[in-house]
């Protein structure tokens, strides 16, 4: 059966969707709430994007699982790309490389310790089984062995792998490191209170453990046990100096995850701020594959699906930087797979923006360190993202600008800036060939079109964003150029010389930069290197005409 008709026999009903290469490996699975109705949208017209039209070549097969909600379909979709793993789904990097924190509970006397391995046993069961208890992931390795650490040093518990009772305690228990469970001098009851101490700062219940110990310091100094009242004092100041430089202000007490994003090309990169009453506790960083040209409100989707189906429990509200259409279906996939409400928000002001904003910096600067080792540009580049609405961060720039007089010798330059550094070996000079008019517009065209329509030809990399010399109607006439060639998804902006005024070809409004700030110095360079460049081969063209003339002149003689 061909695809169309499979297409229009497809059920209306909510479920899932996949495609299929000839091999019958999994290439994309997706989720309706009307199966026949999502899946024509990917046949309908051809995308902006690259890779969905290779997706459509190359699916063979289309199949579906009819479920009775949409968030049923939510969560069989979920379960199926963690099992099949399609190439063109958004996927979260797998997370076995990052580390976690693993009690284990199937000894008499549990070790607390970092671990990588993770069993698929471990992971269905949420993390968390009768034989061990995980914490993690944790991408903030140096900051984690540092927190445990600390820990170790106020409660004394097991690190190493002894399993035994035999009275002869490591080195740990000599230096003060350990309660020394194995020599037989702590019973198992007063050592799982250590570890269940340890188990509510990990999860984030610091007020709570606090008031525990103070309840036992009271206990203690009420029995005349001063030197164990002395020791649950100690413990209490040290849990407070660890928890004091976490605090954030205004947020209450409820447990928050605030949720940044930042993307480049293919890659995608989520920065998690979990506010645990009203502590900032854990800051983690997840790698995204990414479709080229997805949206920013897909990614978070897909990411939010897959985290919190893994990483329980949940907290009480998820903040994000863009409106999710699904936000309604993810609440109730979280009720019903958790038994727990969790709200999404989009905050509009006050300390909720301004974390999730932070989240959202530190997202970008993450990905633009990874992207490029030169991080002194970094911030350069993340400020000129913020300040133009750009919808990435703009690695690569590419400036262009036409010099001639009366139309005569005419000619174009592209000028290369990568990580706001040039590109010299990668800088075009273009004689203009068809244009014998004085028409900046026209000659701007050509230039424009045989740059990109060879740079496309040749797979070659394309610019983050394009600036031109000059004002609206440079920006409009460089718009039409990238939309005839179908990559209109690259901003372009215009500078005029002697203004600081920016144009640009995504909004109608102009922005306007200080003209002392960084920002607007790097893009005013660009626009002069362009010219300078341009002008260079113009007065070399016009040199060479020059002496052409004069020997021509010098013959007729």
């Amino acid at each position: 059966m061909k695809l169309k008709q499979k297409i229009n026999k497809l059920p209306q009903n909510p479920g899932v969707y996949t495609f299929k290469d000839r091999s019958n490996n999994y290439l994309y699975i997706g989720k309706a709430g009307n199966i026949r109705k999502r899946v024509r949208t990917h046949f309908q017209k051809p995308s902006s994007s690259g890779k969905e039209n290779i997706l459509i070549k190359k699916t063979s097969s289309i199949d579906c699982i009819i479920t009775s909600s949409e968030v049923e379909a939510l969560i069989l979709e979920c379960n199926l790309i963690k099992e099949h793993k399609p190439k063109y789904n958004i996927m979260l990097r797998d997370d076995k490389s990052y580390p976690y924190i693993k009690i284990t509970l199937k000894e008499e006397f549990p070790a607390i310790y970092l671990t990588r391995d993770l069993s698929a046993k471990n992971r269905q069961a949420g993390l968390n089984d009768e034989t061990a208890k995980y914490f993690g992931p944790y991408t903030d390795v140096k900051s984690l062995r540092k927190t445990l650490l600390l820990l170790r040093k106020i409660f004394l518990f097991k690190t190493c792998r002894k399993t035994k009772v035999d009275g002869k305690p490591c080195l740990n228990y000599h230096i003060a490191r350990c309660v020394g469970p194995c020599s037989g001098k702590v019973s198992r009851e007063d050592y799982m209170e250590i570890i269940g101490n340890v188990s509510m700062f990990l999860e984030g219940k610091v007020q709570d453990l606090i008031s525990y110990l103070h309840k036992k310091m009271a206990q203690a100094s009420a029995s005349r046990e001063y030197e164990k009242a002395a020791k649950l004092r100690d413990r209490i100041e040290s849990i407070q100096k660890m928890a004091s430089s976490q605090i954030v202000s205004k947020l209450g007490g409820k447990n928050q995850d605030f949720i940044g994003y930042a993307s480049h090309k293919n890659k995608g990169l989520i920065a998690l701020f979990k506010i645990i009453e009203g502590k900032l506790l854990a800051h983690e960083n997840f790698e995204l594959i990414i479709k080229a040209n997805s949206k920013s409100e897909e990614a978070i989707a897909s990411f939010i699906e897959q985290y919190y189906s893994f990483n329980l429990p949940l907290p009480d509200e998820i903040f994000v930087p863009v409106v999710i259409k699904e936000r309604k279906l993810l609440e109730e996939w979280f009720k019903k797979t958790s038994g727990k409400s969790a709200k999404i928000f989009i905050p509009k002001r006050g300390d909720k923006k301004k974390l999730l904003n932070m989240a959202g910096d530190n997202a970008r600067y993450k990905l633009m360190e990874e992207i490029t080792s030169q991080s002194k540009h970094v911030s350069l580049l993340i400020d000129l993202q913020k300040k133009l609405n750009l919808p990435e961060v703009p690695y690569r720039i590419e400036g262009i600008d036409i010099s001639n007089i009366r139309g005569k010798s005419a000619v174009g330059s592209v000028v290369v800036f990568e990580n706001a550094s040039a590109q010299k070996n990668e800088w075009r000079k273009f004689k203009i060939k068809s244009v014998h008019t004085i028409d900046d517009y026209m000659m701007m065209e050509e230039v424009l079109m045989r740059r990109y329509r060879r740079l496309i030809a040749e797979r070659n990399k394309l610019p983050d964003l394009v600036l031109v010399d000059g004002g609206k109607g440079q920006v409009n006439i460089a718009k039409q150029v990238l939309k005839e060639l179908a990559v209109e998804n690259i901003p372009v902006i215009g500078i005029a010389k002697g203004e600081n005024k920016i144009h640009l070809s995504y909004s109608s409004k102009m922005i306007i930069l200080n003209p002392r700030t960084e920002s607007f110095r790097f893009l005013a360079h660009v626009r002069d290197e362009a010219h300078r460049f341009a002008h260079a081969y113009f007065e070399n063209l016009k040199r060479k005409e020059v002496k052409k003339s004069l020997a021509e002149s010098l013959n007729k003689k």
